[in-house]
């Protein structure tokens, strides 16, 4: 008899919490969110969201200068190992 007492007690507390998440809501559904309409999006989401345009020419040119500085580092260790040699030369 103690479980039930407990039992309901807990049930009467879950449906508080239930209507105080969705306050307005039919059927026991949550509402929908608030949609964003308009130019300005960028000021409420994270920019790396808002504009995905622009994000991924960011990424591919970031990726581009890291290729590039990889590549290019035998290139400078040849220069200073030259630079080195002519500096001896002299």
């Amino acid at each position: 008899m103690q479980v039930a007492a407990e039992l309901s007690v807990l049930r009467q507390g879950h449906k508080k919490l239930k209507d105080d998440l969705a306050p307005g809501a039919e059927n026991g559904e949550l509402l929908p969110p608030p949609m964003v309409v308009g130019r300005q999006i960028g000021k409420i989401m994270d920019p790396f969201y808002s504009n995905p345009t622009q994000t991924m020419s960011v990424l591919e040119h970031h990726s581009r200068l890291e290729i590039i500085r990889e590549q290019a580092k035998p290139a400078l260790l040849a220069h200073k190992e030259a630079r080195k040699m002519d500096h001896g030369v002299w």
